[in-house]
């Protein structure tokens, strides 16, 4: 399952804002613990950035904060 996400990526000076296209793919891995189901979730990052450019992505972590 592949699934889209636009996002806005502030790229420095702040004074410029570029798109970039964020896709992720999602598969269901074998369960080996009981009563836990796991995934595993890769993103992929379409932008050309510059050698001192880059984007962070933040996670709720009262959501996400079991993950490895």
């Amino acid at each position: 399952m592949k699934n889209c996400l636009m996002l806005i990526v502030f790229i420095a000076p702040l004074t410029s804002v570029s798109a970039a296209l964020v896709t992720y793919e999602v598969i269901d891995l074998p369960d080996v613990t009981p009563g836990r189901d796991l995934w595993r979730y890769q993103w992929f990052l379409d932008h050309d950035f510059a050698p001192d450019e880059g984007v962070t992505l933040f996670f709720d972590p009262a959501r996400y904060g079991i993950l490895q």
